[in-house]
């Protein structure tokens, strides 16, 4: 059984978990998507009317929290990494971010909702409007407005090119608050084993800003449902490059994130093969990914038929992005 589902749609099992889709390529049978929110017996700030609440699984989106033990997790031999898997049954819901968005914006219902609304209309005439969408809590009725975020779903290269150049121009969503930012930072920081400092230079706050009162993440989403398995990878080992990267590719922008590579040297790792790709399922790095250049990476060096790609945010490597001349992480 096959479920069309693309990146950061939900998915609402028969016993009232909610998995949050990752990427656009999923196995038969299968989903590539990690658990967000499970019922609970306590109070917590995310209920429905019906007055049952969730437990937020996932606080932060980093991969060690998306790699958990509170799900199943299988050998992805696409990837050759383990991965979150949610086996499907067939009675299964699927939420979807854009059907969402268009009756929230005909008929708002809280305050959140509303900025939420006004923002969206400030992108009219740049976008196309079925082409926007809402997920997380708000996708699945879950939000609590005086604290829940607005996560803004873009579909398809064009559009999301056009938006977000538009915002980055505009200053349309101006950066968070400095509390907000060192927290932030300090937990991407945390997480990672790197210099708060480092993970200042790389907040863009056209990724994450605030609109008014309403702090709100743009999220690109490929619009294709892409073919499971026409690319294998086999691993060569950890290894750090140097390379040099086009800028405003949209696919940096994805999940995962994937660029192509101008020029690569490997500097250190037991292969000296020379990346052609790179592809990140760590999201904190698609800006620097986005706006290119040269930059130094660390990650899982692969082989897929005659050419080679880098994987950033293995198990087995982990993996870093950084500006060849910049910030010392």
């Amino acid at each position: 059984m096959n479920i069309p589902a693309l990146d950061h749609h939900y998915v609402e099992d028969e016993y009232g978990f909610f998995y949050v889709v990752y990427g656009n390529r999923h196995p038969p049978g299968r989903l590539h998507a990690y658990l967000k929110y499970m019922p609970t017996d306590g109070a917590t700030p995310w209920c429905k009317n019906n007055n049952i609440c969730y437990e937020r699984v996932v606080k932060h989106y980093a991969l060690n929290e998306m790699l958990s033990e509170a799900q199943r997790m299988e050998y992805e031999p696409v990837y050759g990494v383990l991965v979150p898997t949610l086996r499907l049954t067939g009675r299964e819901k699927i939420h979807d971010p854009r059907l969402r968005l268009a009756t929230l914006v005909s008929k708002p219902e809280d305050r959140l909702e509303e900025n939420i609304a006004m923002l969206v209309d400030g992108f009219r005439g740049v976008v196309h409007p079925g082409s926007l969408g809402v997920t997380g809590s708000v996708l699945i009725g879950l939000h609590n407005p005086s604290l829940s975020d607005a996560d803004i779903t873009v579909y398809g290269c064009r559009d999301t090119l056009r938006l977000i150049e538009y915002v980055r121009e505009t200053g349309l969503l101006s950066p968070l608050q400095p509390e907000a930012l060192e927290e932030w930072a300090r937990m991407a920081a945390r997480i990672r084993g790197v210099g708060l400092k480092w993970v200042l230079s790389i907040y863009r706050p056209w990724r994450r800003g605030v609109y008014r009162s309403l702090t709100a993440s743009i999220i690109p989403v490929d619009d294709v449902a892409r073919r499971y398995g026409e690319t294998i990878y086999r691993s060569m080992g950890c290894s750090e490059v140097k390379v040099r990267v086009g800028g405003m590719q949209c696919s940096a922008l994805y999940t995962p994130a994937e660029v192509e590579v101008e020029s690569a040297e490997v500097l250190r790792g037991s292969s000296k093969a020379k990346p052609s790709r790179i592809i990140s399922f760590d999201t904190l790095y698609s800006p620097l990914l986005y706006e290119g250049g040269e930059l130094i990476i660390t990650g899982e060096t692969v082989a897929t038929g005659s050419s080679y790609a880098l994987l950033i945010g293995t198990r087995t490597c982990g993996g870093m992005v950084r500006k060849y001349r910049g910030v010392t992480i």
